[in-house]
């Protein structure tokens, strides 16, 4: 029964470690330069439908934000 439940665990333990595989893309990428701190988010408004029948993601998010300081390069990146 242990030799059952060590398998088991360690089945389970293999399986989470291997479901992910993070990339350099997947965190934030670079530190805050200012392009980044030139703007004040006031609010995300983060709108999502999850249809686990068809496994999709439908939504959108909207960025209230302020005008730190006016700058020329575009430091938004769609996906």
């Amino acid at each position: 029964m242990k030799k059952l439940l060590i398998i088991g665990l360690l089945a389970l333990v293999t399986e989470q470690i291997s479901a992910q595989n993070f990339t350099r893309r997947d965190s934030l990428q670079g530190g805050l330069r200012f392009e980044r701190n030139c703007f004040d988010v006031q609010r995300y408004d983060l709108n999502i439908k999850i249809n686990p029948e068809e496994r999709s993601i439908v939504g959108y998010n909207d960025i209230t934000f302020n005008v730190v300081e006016p700058t020329n390069k575009n430091s938004v990146r769609l996906i």
